[in-house]
């Protein structure tokens, strides 16, 4: 999820870590913004291509440490794929590897809001299918069917307004929010609640480039949002209700974060209808709010 000098992992390792999970992550819309101004022009940043990168680049890390070790499969730094290798791994002392991905347009299914309310996906059903296969057979286990700007599969959990107008412009829509249910959610590291208070105008509205991009595609229109904390109208879509059962058919870890309320109970509930009970993890103990 986070850039480390392996030398860091290492450490980490010799003082007992034995799993880890890695998550290819970017933010598309964010990337856009950085190549069209002052970052690299021939930046790739489309989420699932620089996702997928990322995921292959762990092996390269993996091939990297074998050889400081003494040749392939010496290594301390192991990519598993399954329960069985993981205990097997962890046995022999050294780290198990889970490879996730973590972005908004996961299986290419970006979306575009057009001025009279419908919108256009960048996926469908087929290449869901080929995007899930394509993950699974690299090694990815982990799936964040959710990220920080709304997709073709439903809506982004809110928790920085900021995030409204990075994704304003990939999406060319803002928010539609209701007001987040008046309830705290306890867990043993403190209280969360869902949503978030949603300023008008981006804080640094001004002279950077992320304002000139939002003034220039807005004409200064800026969404207006009532005080409280709000949480995102946009629900799980149709595309999402089938992404999400391949993601469970084929037996990803099913990441519920960053997704809107509503929908994270959508994953809950059918998890839940299976049997046995397929277990859903929370990484990040609630971004966006939890159930």
């Amino acid at each position: 999820h986070q850039q480390m000098y392996y030398k860091w992992i290492e450490r980490a390792w010799k003082a007992g870590l034995r799993t880890m999970t890695i998550h290819g992550t970017t933010i598309e819309a964010l990337c856009n913004i950085a190549r069209a101004t002052y970052g690299d022009k021939m930046s790739e940043c489309v989420d699932m291509e620089v996702g997928v990168q990322q995921v292959q680049y762990m092996y390269d890390v993996q091939h990297y440490v074998d050889a400081q070790e003494g040749g392939p499969g010496k290594g301390w730094f192991r990519i598993v794929k399954d329960p069985a290798e993981a205990r097997a791994v962890i046995a022999e002392g050294k780290l198990a590897v889970i490879l996730g991905l973590e972005f908004s347009n996961v299986f290419h299914c970006r979306v575009q809001f057009l001025p009279d309310g419908s919108e256009i996906s960048d996926c469908d059903e087929a290449e869901i299918d080929s995007e899930i296969d394509r993950a699974w057979e690299l090694g990815v286990r982990q799936i964040f069917p959710y990220h920080d700007v709304d997709s073709a599969l439903g809506g982004t959990g809110i928790f920085s307004s900021i995030l409204n107008y990075v994704g304003f412009t990939d999406t060319l829509g803002f928010w539609k929010t209701y007001n987040c249910p008046d309830v705290e959610y306890f867990t043993g590291e403190g209280v969360f609640v869902a949503g978030a208070e949603l300023e008008t105008a981006p804080l640094m509205l001004g002279g950077d480039p992320l304002s000139q991009a939002l003034m220039s595609a807005t004409g200064g229109v800026l969404p207006l949002y009532p005080p409280g904390r709000q949480c995102n109208a946009r629900g799980v879509t149709a595309l999402g209700k089938y992404a999400i059962d391949k993601i469970l058919k084929k037996g990803f870890i099913l990441d519920i974060d960053h997704a809107e309320l509503s929908i994270k109970q959508y994953m809950l509930d059918e998890g839940a209808k299976l049997t046995p009970n397929y277990p859903a993890v929370s990484g990040h103990g609630g971004h966006g709010g939890i159930t």
